[in-house]
């Protein structure tokens, strides 16, 4: 785990192959080599981790959570809304299960439900600058509710006014404000 959070992949990845020599039934260990693959773009692979994590603990938030994230970056959206809603079944109180869910169902054209589920992530996480500007470009693009997706908008700048995204996120306000 020093090893990963170091961002020294390969060698990460060479001390859990020792770990599951020893502990082949480790679901933490197949569910941080799962996330080292996916960051590697070995999405199949870094899968079948996260599913032998679940296979060995099945109410397993973060395998299912990391599982979802998977399938979403696959462009596998339905097994991907499943697998966040099983990681919101295990623990209801995640803001970043709920935010991702609804990222997914916006991608599935499911707005409405989207909007819930990332409202809910706000509810749970007040200072979830991500979450507003998922919610803001909801209300603009989809909703066409420009006075929600200014106060999104404003709430991501509020709250993270040094996100990178922080300089498009200006220019959006300015041309939502200005007269057309």
């Amino acid at each position: 785990m020093a090893y990963q959070k170091k961002g020294m992949k390969e060698e990460a990845l060479q001390e859990y192959y020792r770990v599951l020599a020893v502990n082949p039934n480790s679901a933490l260990t197949h569910n941080n080599m799962g996330n080292i693959l996916i960051d590697k773009g070995r999405f199949d692979e870094g899968i079948l981790k996260f599913k032998e994590a679940i296979r060995l603990k099945p109410n397993y938030y973060d395998a299912h959570y990391n599982l979802g994230l998977a399938y979403f970056k696959k462009g596998l959206l339905d097994a991907s809304i499943d697998e966040f809603k099983l990681a919101i079944h295990y623990e209801p109180d995640h803001a970043e299960a709920h935010s991702c869910l609804g990222t997914a169902y916006a991608n599935k054209g499911q707005f409405d439900k989207a909007i819930l589920e990332i409202e809910e992530a706000i509810r749970l996480k007040p200072n979830y600058s991500n979450a507003y500007k998922n919610l803001g470009l909801i209300y603009l693009n989809y909703k066409k509710d420009i006075q929600k997706a200014l106060y999104c908008f404003n709430e991501f700048l509020r709250l993270d006014p040094k996100n990178s995204e922080a300089g498009i996120i200006k220019k959006t306000i300015e041309e939502l404000r200005s007269p057309h």
